[in-house]
């Protein structure tokens, strides 16, 4: 999406399954996406490199997803923006097993060492962001994503499986603070 708006983007994948499959993607698409296989924990980018950082659906996979929230924070350049797409899974609430990373065999045989496998509540990412350095913090339930996603699985014919997404937010120290100071 937002290489089609015209922004320079770069993707990052560990897995180099994961990255090919963008690709194809990038390419069906027509748009221009620099790919690379890297570690979200341990990015190789210089400090202040990006605008934005997004994660989506990442954090739970991690063994180490506060490192992470440091590195996305080191590549960005005063005032760029982190954004972490992610939900929590309720007990008896996720979608079926065989809908969900997190409760296949892969996940299952490591997850004791995955601190947020079951995933965290946005006011949890909110207030590790702020205590990460970010500044002005906020998050959105995403509640029209949410009601999106069962429709489709209506239309699709399948039960519509109650699912908490939520977006956090926050911006690293620096130009935009200046700006808003200013107005």
């Amino acid at each position: 999406e937002l290489a089609e708006r015209g922004h320079r983007v770069t993707g990052v994948d560990f897995a180099p399954a994961m990255v090919a499959l963008a690709r194809g993607k990038a390419a069906a698409r027509g748009v221009a996406v620099r790919f690379e296989e890297a570690d979200a924990e341990q990015l190789p980018y210089p400090s202040g490199r990006f605008d934005l950082v997004i994660s989506r659906h990442l954090l739970w996979t991690l063994p180490h997803p506060e490192a992470a929230i440091d590195a996305w924070i080191r590549v960005l350049r005063a005032g760029g923006r982190l954004a972490v797409v992610d939900s929590k899974l309720d007990s008896g609430a996720g979608p079926p097993p065989t809908e969900n990373a997190r409760t296949s065999a892969e996940y299952a045989a490591i997850g004791d060492r995955l601190p947020f496998l079951g995933g965290r509540a946005r006011e949890e990412i909110e207030d590790l962001l702020a205590t990460h350095g970010l500044v002005n913090v906020g998050s959105d339930p995403m509640l029209d994503v949410v009601a999106a996603q069962e429709q489709r699985m209506l239309d699709e014919g399948r039960a519509p499986t109650p699912r908490r997404r939520y977006v956090v937010w926050g911006d690293a120290p620096g130009a935009r603070e200046e700006v808003a100071g200013r107005i």
